[in-house]
C-alpha cells in the first residue's frame, strides 16, 4: 500500500451515541457543522482528491462517518485511487452494504470504538460482536479500542475478558481529559497505569496487529501526561494533515495554519519539516508520527 500523504478527515460531528467523556458532544447539536452535504456534492469531494495529483491514505472520522449521507458512495470513489482508514462506533445498518461492496484491499484499518457504556444502554452488544467478526470475516484489517475513563477502568477486567470469549481483543485506550476535578492521563494512579499497560502488553500478544499509521500502542507513550514537541521538527503540513468537514486543509489540531481547501482542489503542502509551536499537542499521535526527537511529559 504505498501513498503520498496522511490525512486526518473529520467528516461531520453527527453520533448516535452520547458517551461522557467525549469532547465533541456540546458541538453534535449544530446543524450547520454536522455533514460536508450542500455546498459540496460527493461527486465534487472525490475529484477535489483526485485533482490534486497525489495518492491518499484518508483517515475518517467524525462524530460517526457511517451516518454521513451518501458514505458508501463516497468511499467507493475515494477507494478508486486512493486508500481509507475509519474510525467508527461500528452501530449503523449500512456495515452491511460497506463489506459486501468496498474492497477490503483499499482500507488500511478500521478502528472501532467500543464505548460499552453507550453500548449497553443502546443494547448493541450482540449487534457489534456480529459487524466485528463479519468485516473480519470480508478481509478488513479492523481493531477495537476502549477509552479507559475512571468508571470503565475500575470494570476493564470484566469488560476485557467478556469479549476475549466472544473473540475480539478489545485494546485499552488512555482517556484524556477530566473526571471528578482530577485531569488525565496525568492524574492516573499508579497502579492504574499497571493495570493498562498489562493490558497494552496482553492485547498485544493476542491479537498481533501490523503495523498501522495509527498504533494502538502510541497511548502507552503519553500514559503520564500530555506531550509537548515545542521546537521540534516536524513533517505535519507536509506528510501530513487534517481535513475539516468543509475541506478546509491544515497542519495540525494544534497549529491551524490553513493549506488549502482540498475540495476545491487547492492545496498548498510545506516544502520541509518545520518546528511544531504548539504547548500541547492535542493529538500525540500524529506528534509521535510526525515529529522528530523526544517530547516534554507536561
Amino acid at each position: 500500500m504505498r501513498y503520498d500523504i496522511f490525512a486526518n478527515w473529520r467528516i461531520n460531528l453527527l453520533c448516535n451515541f452520547r458517551c461522557e467523556y467525549c469532547f465533541y458532544s456540546v458541538f453534535i447539536e449544530d446543524k450547520k457543522k454536522q455533514n460536508l452535504n450542500g455546498e459540496y456534492s460527493i461527486e465534487k469531494v472525490i475529484e477535489g482528491f483526485n485533482k490534486s495529483g497525489l495518492i491518499w491514505l484518508i483517515y475518517i472520522t467524525g462524530g460517526e462517518p457511517f451516518l454521513q449521507p451518501g458514505f458508501l458512495e463516497l468511499c467507493r470513489g475515494l477507494t478508486e485511487k486512493h486508500y481509507i482508514g475509519i474510525n467508527t462506533n461500528l452501530s449503523t445498518k449500512n456495515i452491511y452494504d460497506f463489506a459486501k461492496y468496498i474492497n477490503p484491499e483499499k482500507v488500511r484499518f478500521i478502528h472501532s470504538s467500543l464505548h460499552i457504556d453507550e453500548r449497553k444502554r443502546l443494547d448493541l452488544i450482540d449487534d457489534f460482536l456480529q459487524k466485528y467478526h463479519l468485516l473480519k470475516k470480508a478481509g478488513f484489517n479492523i481493531y477495537v479500542t476502549q477509552v479507559l475513563y475512571p468508571p470503565v477502568l475500575e470494570k476493564f477486567d470484566e469488560i476485557f475478558e467478556f469479549f476475549k470469549k466472544n473473540g475480539v481483543i478489545v485494546r485499552p485506550k488512555i482517556f484524556r481529559g477530566y473526571y471528578k476535578e482530577r485531569h488525565y492521563p496525568a492524574d492516573y494512579t499508579q497502579k492504574e497505569r499497571e493495570k493498562i499497560l498489562n493490558y497494552f502488553e496482553i492485547s498485544r500478544k493476542l491479537d498481533n496487529l501490523k503495523p498501522l499509521e495509527m498504533d494502538p500502542a502510541l497511548d502507552k507513550k503519553f500514559i503520564y501526561g500530555n506531550l509537548s514537541f515545542k521546537g521540534l521538527l516536524c513533517s505535519a503540513g507536509k506528510d501530513f494533515v487534517l481535513i475539516e468537514h468543509n475541506g478546509r486543509v491544515m497542519r495540525c489540531y494544534g497549529i491551524a495554519v490553513d493549506l488549502g481547501n482540498i475540495f476545491e482542489g487547492e492545496i498548498h503542502l510545506f516544502k520541509k519539516a518545520e518546528p511544531c509551536t504548539a504547548d500541547i499537542c492535542p493529538c500525540p499521535y500524529y506528534g509521535l508520527r510526525c515529529a522528530r526527537g523526544t517530547p516534554e511529559v507536561i
